[in-house]
């Protein structure tokens, strides 16, 4: 699969070298350009400095529905529905995927139109909730 993660910090690093583990093309779209650095001198993928809410930008990274799947891996839940929705309306990508901080944004990201929704806090309270039932 072709897949363009936004945000190469520690989630969007560790997630790329998973995909790429997998054999799937990985592009990243990251704004530090130190950071861009690291990730290029670590992992072989196709890595873009910019703003991933930039429609530019996401040219600039080749982004159309030739991609499989978008995914938002910043620490802000903002910039991840904003370069999803764009991922989606704008380039035609089937499917995308949201990073989200804050539980409370997880039903509206989903209602604009984001198709999966990661929040690690819903995803521990829900794991503590089935020990629990036990």
């Amino acid at each position: 699969m072709n897949i363009c993660i936004i945000g190469g910090g520690k989630v969007g690093f560790h997630l790329a070298r998973e995909l790429i583990h997998h054999k799937h093309k990985v592009t990243v779209i990251e704004q530090d350009k130190k950071l861009c650095y690291v990730i290029s001198n670590q992992l072989d993928v196709k890595i873009i400095n910019g703003d991933g809410t930039s429609i530019d930008v996401l040219n600039t990274a080749g982004l159309n529905s030739d991609y499989n799947v978008f995914i938002g891996t910043t620490g802000t839940d903002e910039v991840n529905l904003i370069s999803c929705q764009l991922a989606k309306k704008v380039f035609g990508i089937e499917k995308t995927v949201a990073r989200v901080n804050n539980p409370k944004n997880t039903n509206i990201m989903s209602k604009l139109g984001v198709d999966f929704t990661v929040s690690t806090t819903l995803t521990i309270a829900k794991l503590l909730e089935i020990k629990a039932e036990k």
